[in-house]
């Protein structure tokens, strides 16, 4: 078995018998889906959203921009962004609030509250009604090698996440490399940012860090287990995942 955030993936044999497959068990269901000990809140049948959106699945839920109540959540745009089916599974919910007189699901040891959810069979969505009116932008700054800004770009819109950036920074298309100091200027000019509101997520210190430095932005620095970890960087991770905890200690709203 291989865990990973969103569910765990098996080598073994399918029910009944028969040869090894992969199969995946979805991470929702392990929560309040009633796999490995949990409890089965089962599924919302008389909870259902009368606004547009993809029904999907074997319960009669959809999943639509639009929350049971008209609120904008941006559900449906973020689920097809981030793989759809294969990364979320079916819906078990339509979104609304958990305190919603019909809502069935919640979070076990979580109190109910008014924010939106919709849960599906391996993850939660969570409408913040509080977030700013001004989202988080991202920007990616490459130094290119062989393959050109123009291929790289090409493999994240297949893969679903060149959608997610605001701006993308080649080398190849400048003709500058970090951390010269016209890479991150002409990012942060793109993404109308201030260099004292951007923060710049990097793992090389010659490059990334004296380069995000130099231009008066906060640096965060990935420093692999081989590395030398003396950094001049604001903030030190070992993982990519561990950036929004450092954000919101800074008071970012993400």
């Amino acid at each position: 078995s291989q865990y990973y955030q969103r569910g765990v993936v098996d080598w073994k044999p399918a029910p009944g018998g028969g040869p090894h497959t992969f199969q995946r068990r979805l991470a929702w269901d392990f929560i309040g889906g009633g796999l490995g000990g949990s409890e089965d809140q089962g599924v919302e049948p008389g909870l259902l959203n009368p606004n547009s959106g993809d029904d999907l699945g074997p319960w009669g839920h959809k999943v639509s921009n639009l929350a049971v109540d008209g609120t904008e959540t941006g559900f449906k745009g973020f689920f097809d962004r981030l793989g759809g089916r294969d990364s979320f599974g079916f819906p078990k919910t339509d979104a609304r609030p958990d305190t919603h007189p019909d809502a069935v699901l919640h979070t076990p040891g979580k109190p109910k509250d008014d924010r939106i959810r919709q849960y599906f069979q391996s993850a939660v969505l969570e409408f913040h009604p509080d977030s700013p009116s001004d989202p988080v932008k991202l920007g990616l700054i490459c130094d290119t090698g062989i393959t050109l800004g123009h291929d790289l770009y090409g493999i994240m819109e297949a893969d679903g996440l060149a959608q997610l950036f605001d701006h993308f920074t080649f080398s190849d298309q400048t003709g500058t490399t970090k951390p010269e100091l016209r890479q991150f200027s002409h990012t942060l000019y793109r993404l109308d940012c201030p260099p004292e509101s951007a923060v710049h997520v990097g793992d090389l210190e010659a490059t990334d860090i004296a380069g995000a430095k130099q231009a008066g932005m906060r640096a965060v620095r990935i420093v692999h287990p081989d590395a030398d970890p003396a950094t001049a960087a604001d903030a030190t991770i070992r993982d990519i995942a561990e950036v929004l905890p450092v954000l919101r200690r800074w008071g970012v709203q993400v």
